[in-house]
């Protein structure tokens, strides 16, 4: 209904809205203000307005200064933080560790921490998958939701909480050296 108006905006909206996260890159400053423009025209005329701001780009952020909107350096998109300010991916687990100490050990306690862990770009993969193990382990042993852990699966899941501090340290840089007319794929398993 909007593309002949808003022929930037309307392409990109189909294409980059995930769940209630408009995200994208752009590859220039001018790009990303005419692209903010038609966003907020567009949205503004479907009354759809939209919310939690944020950008790396310092000539969009002067806009934003200029016109009283705020934004934020960092914000969360699909379970990941992103720094703007820094321009690095991160993750916050002190809530989940405060959460899983304070319960007993059970499946139902694994796999309700296990999926506050959502993870769709695969960064923190290497963690996660321990967790996963270790929720598999407890399907094969016949153990239900509310029984305690055994022993050495209780020991494997407290060494995984205290290993989960070490996260918070790591930053994981959101630009890999590679413009979009670079013919490269990343693939995550």
């Amino acid at each position: 209904m909007c593309k002949q108006t808003y022929p930037i905006a309307t392409k990109h909206i189909e294409n980059n809205t995930y769940m209630e996260d408009f995200v994208i890159g752009t590859s220039t400053d001018s790009e990303a203000i005419t692209l903010y423009r038609e966003m907020l025209q567009l949205t503004s005329h479907i009354s759809l307005p939209l919310a939690k701001w944020t950008t790396n780009s310092k000539a969009l952020q002067g806009v934003w200064k200029q016109e009283n909107v705020p934004f934020r350096e960092i914000t969360q998109v699909l379970g990941v933080k992103r720094n703007t300010d820094k321009d690095v991916f991160q993750i916050d687990v002190q809530a989940k560790i405060v959460e899983a100490s304070k319960k007993p050990e059970t499946k139902r306690l694994l796999m309700k921490l296990m999926s506050k862990f959502y993870n769709p770009l695969g960064l923190f993969a290497p963690v996660t998958v321990i967790v996963k193990i270790l929720f598999q382990d407890t399907w094969l042993s016949g153990i239900k939701w509310d029984e305690l852990l055994p022993p050495a699966v209780a020991q494997q899941w407290h060494k995984w909480i205290n290993e989960l501090l070490c996260l918070k340290d790591i930053r994981i840089p959101r630009w890999i050296g590679f413009s979009e007319t670079s013919d490269v794929t990343i693939h995550v398993f």
